[in-house]
């Protein structure tokens, strides 16, 4: 019974430390899209276009960087993946959605509220990817 139970906490803790590290790894995530959009709005409005190795540079970051969400998102169970997508972005839930296979994807969404859900895979079906993904028209 001792050992069950300290096979729980230990259980619990490698949970509570897989969220904090995707809670990180949301919020510079988010910080890198909202950055993103600023920087893109600013060469608009100075009508500058950014290096292409800057953003070639930030496409490879952030592609890097939901790949590594979505890997960990895999390693959890779907009903703890489904409650910290429902907490992000949208527009970055959909993208880390889309990185997974549909399989994982699928079992995510189904712990998820159907308007919820419904609103991701319609952007996940609507959206031409805008993050990272290699080709895409950004």
């Amino acid at each position: 019974m001792v050992s069950e139970r300290a096979r729980l906490e230990q259980l619990a803790a490698e949970i509570a430390k897989a969220r904090e590290s995707l809670k990180q790894e949301t919020a510079r995530l988010e910080a890198l899209i909202k950055q993103r959009g600023s920087c893109e709005e600013a060469s608009a409005a100075s009508g500058e276009s950014p290096t292409a190795a800057a953003a070639a540079a930030a496409k490879a970051a952030a592609r890097e960087q939901i790949e590594s969400v979505s890997k960990t998102m895999k390693g959890m169970k779907p009903e703890q993946a489904a409650a910290v997508v429902s907490q992000l972005d949208h527009r970055l839930a959909s993208e880390v959605l889309r990185r997974m296979r549909p399989a994982d994807a699928g079992l995510v969404m189904g712990y998820l509220k159907p308007e919820l859900a419904a609103e991701l895979a319609t952007e996940i079906a609507m959206r031409k990817p805008t993050i990272g993904k290699k080709g895409a028209t950004q």
